[in-house]
């Protein structure tokens, strides 16, 4: 599936989180990560919560919005607070 981005919130999120979305196929593990829906968009696009391992060393969240079944449009991309690394590491268990 292919990861897309508007390169102004790219900037943005790597200034204030530190994370490059441009990073994130080669860094965050998917196949690994605990999907969760979240708030649609304020347009109403629907949008969900992906916690995973980035590099095998941090939890990160990462805010995605489908576009079809073709590609994710990276949102956000910054630590998971204790309450989603908890449930992350309860989704580890399971």
């Amino acid at each position: 599936m292919k990861i897309v981005f508007d390169e102004s919130k790219r900037q943005a999120n790597l200034a204030k989180h530190g994370f490059d979305f441009a990073d994130f196929e080669r860094c965050f593990h998917r196949e690994g990560a605990m999907t969760v829906p979240t708030r649609p968009s304020l347009v109403g696009r629907p949008r969900l919560n992906l916690i995973g391992r980035w590099n095998d060393q941090i939890v990160v969240l990462a805010v995605v919005s489908p576009l079809g079944s073709e590609a994710l449009s990276l949102v956000s991309l910054r630590h998971a607070s204790p309450k989603e690394r908890n449930a992350y590491a309860r989704h580890l268990e399971d």
